[in-house]
């Protein structure tokens, strides 16, 4: 790993010689792609962890800088990917991306040859319970999610939005691991359900297709081999992710627009025959770049200096129940940013936007490179120990380990967060699912 770092170090370091970004992109993905191969070489598909996804998509990220980099001459790219870049800090935004990600990723390296003292997670579920109870309990959450029962209740609304899509991740991986179709079967109506109430219903894309990434993960881990990918369940699934791909522009700029249920089927038709291939394609890289936001930092501090912690005020509160304190401030750092680099406005006291920051952007936006050193260490170690607690890899009916496991790697899928609230909101999960392990117990086998 270290010769892979040095090997990218060196045309990180050719860039910022020639102050030049392109090669300090390309550096990143040296470092973020090869990275999950090394692994891979290492122990298999067992090597899958949140650290692993993270580095494939911050990959992709250098990926979408390097193209934003190399197309800013021509007008129909420069429109596609630079939305709101500070210019002059192009290249300090690639050493973030750069760093900032290979730090935490050395962090999340590091928890793993420690032995922590946080309490695992376990809860182990026999054959009856698997195949009925345990189906039975999801169905119901997903009714109460569907018909918008379920409380606002923080973090516990949360953690019991979460069980129906982590589900069908535990249910395909138990599955695909022990050769029994009737749970992949199961898990396959899950994914049916959830993503045809995302699709009817819900406003983010991520909903819509984080079923079927759950599916994916649960078979691929269960099986511990990339030969179940060929196998019939897989086929619905994949034209599901191509047409989800084909239109994931479309879905983003029509959401505020196209209604719920069927009419939302219809107007999306209706409106995909005046939109150009070529612009789904290159806007769905563009997501991933982060060219835009971390200029947009540098820009910042140097117009404001650093903030020393001024950002970070809700790591001081975020901890207190809103039912003991109801007028506890709104977390909504990314709308405070969106703002500032006059990409938001305030209407009847709300922020209009928000924009991804990211962890690595907060750091240096409050204490320099300094904060992305020691704070990416930091970030990466106290996920990696949280990943321990979940003995992701030694027991495949441990209900509460898995749907944990599961939950840190959509952490590591969506960048570990929009900012350094992400400690929070990992921490008050892990503290939920531990409370719900305290109170129904181990299981049985």
């Amino acid at each position: 790993m270290f010769l892979l770092f040095t090997i990218s170090l060196i045309f990180v370091f050719y860039g910022v010689s020639l102050e030049e970004a392109e090669p300090i992109a390309i550096g990143a993905m040296v470092f973020f792609f090869y990275y999950p191969i090394l692994k891979y070489r290492q122990s298999g598909i067992s090597s899958i962890n949140p650290a692993i996804l993270y580095s494939i998509i911050k990959g992709i990220g250098a990926l979408g800088n390097l193209v934003a980099i190399l197309s800013s001459d021509d007008p129909k790219s420069r429109d596609i990917y630079f939305l709101y870049v500070a210019e002059e800090h192009i290249n300090l935004a690639m050493l973030l991306h750069f760093f900032g990600p290979v730090l935490t990723i050395f962090g999340f390296e590091l928890s793993q040859n420690k032995k922590i003292n946080l309490p695992n997670l376990k809860y182990i579920l026999n054959d009856y319970h698997l195949s009925f109870t345990f189906p039975l309990l999801v169905f119901l959450l997903f009714i109460l999610k569907y018909f918008n029962l379920i409380p606002s209740l923080g973090t516990l609304s949360a953690f019991i939005q979460l069980i129906p899509i982590a589900s069908i991740f535990f249910l395909a991986r138990y599955g695909a691991y022990t050769n029994q179709n009737k749970y992949v079967r199961i898990a396959f109506i899950f994914l049916v359900l959830t993503t045809a109430q995302a699709l009817f219903y819900a406003f983010l894309r991520m909903n819509i297709v984080l079923p079927s990434v759950a599916f994916v993960l649960g078979m691929l881990i269960g099986k511990r081999s990339f030969s179940v990918l060929k196998t019939p369940f897989f086929y619905p699934v994949y034209f599901g992710l191509f047409l989800f791909f084909t239109y994931f522009t479309l879905i983003g700029e029509k959401r505020g627009q196209i209604g719920v249920g069927f009419e939302r089927i219809e107007r999306l038709q209706e409106a995909a025959e005046e939109f150009e291939d070529e612009e789904r394609e290159s806007t769905l890289l563009s997501r991933f770049s982060s060219i835009n936001q971390l200029s947009q930092i540098g820009r910042i501090v140097e117009e404001d200096d650093f903030y020393y912690g001024e950002t970070l005020d809700y790591l001081v509160f975020g901890f207190i129940p809103r039912f003991l304190w109801p007028e506890k401030p709104i977390i909504q750092k990314g709308a405070w940013f969106a703002y500032r680099i006059g990409k938001a406005r305030i209407l009847d006291g709300k922020y209009t936007n928000s924009i991804d920051m990211s962890s690595t952007g907060e750091l240096y936006l409050n204490f320099g490179w300094l904060g992305v050193l020691i704070g990416g260490l930091f970030i990466g170690y106290f996920i990696g120990s949280m990943w321990l607690t979940s003995g992701f890899w030694t027991g495949e009916k441990n209900v509460l380990g898995s749907l944990f496991g599961f939950y840190l790697l959509f952490l590591g899928l969506f960048s570990f967060g929009a900012d350094l609230q992400m400690i929070l909101t990992l921490t008050a999960m892990y503290l939920v699912f531990w409370g719900t392990n305290k109170i129904i117990g181990k299981g049985s086998a």
